[in-house]
């Protein structure tokens, strides 16, 4: 594997963090909206997750990492990556909220944060790692 200087490591990751910042804001405010007319937060999460898990594709596959690779070789390891995250999310939705009875919206404010940490690790390293070295895996 090779290692990319830590500049561009802090350069993608701040531009993973603009995308997500934008869709984890549309997200987080879908899911307020959803869990305040009645949708229960897992359901709530779970819809608004699919929609932002496709919104931020493009955005991380172009400007995030510049992976050239096509969709249809990517978009398999992107979705495992994702329910990788669903369940980290769904998990502690469950455990924070459902059993310890902390409040569902602060839950899913660190949960935002947990997965988002974690997808990118995985999306630089495993759906397009061919960033890391200029070619198609």
């Amino acid at each position: 594997m090779t290692l990319l200087h830590p500049k561009q490591i802090t350069h993608q990751f701040l531009r993973y963090s603009l995308v997500g910042i934008a869709s984890n804001a549309i997200g987080y405010s879908s899911y307020l909206i959803l869990t305040s007319i009645g949708v229960g937060s897992v359901k709530g999460m779970t819809i608004v997750y699919a929609f932002a898990c496709l919104a931020s594709f493009a955005g991380n596959k172009q400007w995030t990492f510049g992976d050239v690779t096509r969709t249809r070789k990517l978009f398999p390891r992107y979705f495992a990556i994702q329910i990788i995250g669903y369940a980290t999310n769904l998990f502690l939705l469950l455990l924070l909220h459902k059993w310890l009875g902390l409040p569902h919206q602060c839950v899913q404010l660190l949960a935002i944060a947990l997965v988002a940490t974690e997808l990118f690790i995985l999306s630089k390293y495993y759906v397009f790692r061919s960033s890391l070295n200029g070619t198609s895996p």
